[in-house]
């Protein structure tokens, strides 16, 4: 069945699969190759989009938690929610997850204090994103919804997080994207000062919603920086792998000594207790 998931005694892995939805064969080739079932999948969808229940069934089967990311990419979409013109396809979403009675984390307009995205900062004001988000919450309390974990997801050091941030009754666990882009990255220097500006108004705890080590001759010892990154620090969920070919090839399969180096950190990091 989909109604329930065993909350993993470790931490998570997830993973962001190239052609998931719609198929499983890179949550396979991943699997195959790092030896790690991922215990927590992410997919995009449309903020107009109905909830898909088949999908996060199949995650859920999979022996995973769905994390859904809610895009409104239309233009105005944010501000219509905020005003709530969106009410009705709100409340028929939460009761078709209250119907699915699996767990599922939900996040929306992610990234938000980032600039590249139309609900994003410089398109939409914190104030707007904040009402936005705290109706979309409302309606599924409305509805007495119960199994919903709610992600709210801001980028590594753009504009300072604490603008965009709803509130403690608002948010489940706190997701941070970040990625190793360069060469010379580090832990420290991609989520370190991000993490100390979370922390001045939240100590909830936080998921690494999306990352990735990019190609280069460093990607082994970047991703056993990762790794060590993210077992010294207690609060840490764990993170998701975004392994697509996006901008830069984030593909890990494509890295001999990237799959090696995950490989043999992925277990401890596992079973390492939150």
């Amino acid at each position: 069945g989909c109604s329930s998931l065993a909350r993993p005694k470790g931490h998570y892995i997830g993973l962001v699969a190239h052609d998931f939805p719609g198929s499983t064969t890179w949550i396979t080739n991943f699997t195959d190759a790092t030896h790690v079932r991922p215990n927590m999948i992410q997919y995009y969808t449309g903020f107009d989009q109905p909830f898909d229940p088949t999908v996060a069934c199949q995650v859920i089967q999979g022996g995973a938690l769905p994390v859904i990311q809610l895009q409104p990419w239309e233009k105005g979409e944010v501000a219509a929610i905020a005003a709530g013109q969106d009410n009705s396809f709100l409340a028929s979403y939460a009761d078709a997850i209250k119907a699915f009675g699996g767990p599922v984390a939900l996040s929306f307009g992610h990234e938000m204090n980032g600039t590249w995205y139309p609900w994003g900062s410089g398109h939409v004001t914190p104030a707007t994103f904040i009402a936005a988000w705290r109706a979309i919450h409302d309606a599924f309390t409305a509805a007495s919804v119960t199994n919903v974990i709610w992600l709210w997801t801001g980028n590594k050091n753009e504009t300072p997080p604490r603008e965009w941030w709803p509130g403690r009754k608002y948010v489940t666990w706190v997701g941070i994207d970040g990625y190793y882009t360069h060469s010379k990255d580090t832990w420290n220097s991609t989520f370190k000062s991000t993490l100390k500006a979370v922390r001045k108004f939240t100590h909830k705890k936080v998921l690494i919603a999306e990352t990735a080590v990019g190609p280069g001759p460093h990607r082994a010892r970047q991703i056993r920086n990762l790794f060590a990154g993210m077992r010294r620090h207690k609060t840490m969920l764990g993170f998701i792998w975004f392994d697509i070919d996006k901008r830069r090839n984030w593909n890990l399969e494509t890295s001999k000594s990237g799959v090696r180096a995950f490989r043999k950190k992925a277990p401890r990091y596992l079973r390492q207790r939150t």
